[in-house]
């Protein structure tokens, strides 16, 4: 299994920017799937509006990668919100 971290320097969820306050993605690639597991930690500056549900997350890490993947809101607690990939993440 492997596993990478990557800050989040700009982010869109559905086409709508998302100003941010903090957020990152964890990549895990398990030997026996071909699709690598991800998820989304998001802090927007401004409070969170976002209802449980499927999203489209296009982002670009602080290094210049740029990655969009269908995701899940799977929850929201005081501001964070924590979206599961429901698919593949792809690199463009």
């Amino acid at each position: 299994m492997a596993a990478e971290r990557h800050d989040v320097a700009t982010l869109e969820i559905d086409g709508t920017d998302v100003r941010l306050r903090y957020a990152d993605v964890v990549v895990v690639r398990r030997p026996e799937s071909d699709v690598a597991d991800w998820e989304a930690i998001v802090v927007p500056l401004a409070e969170p509006t976002f209802a449980h549900g499927a999203y489209t997350l296009s982002f670009t890490t602080l290094e210049g990668r740029r990655f969009a993947g269908p995701a899940l809101l799977v929850r929201s607690v005081e501001g964070t919100s924590v979206f599961r990939g429901a698919g593949e993440l792809v690199e463009r």
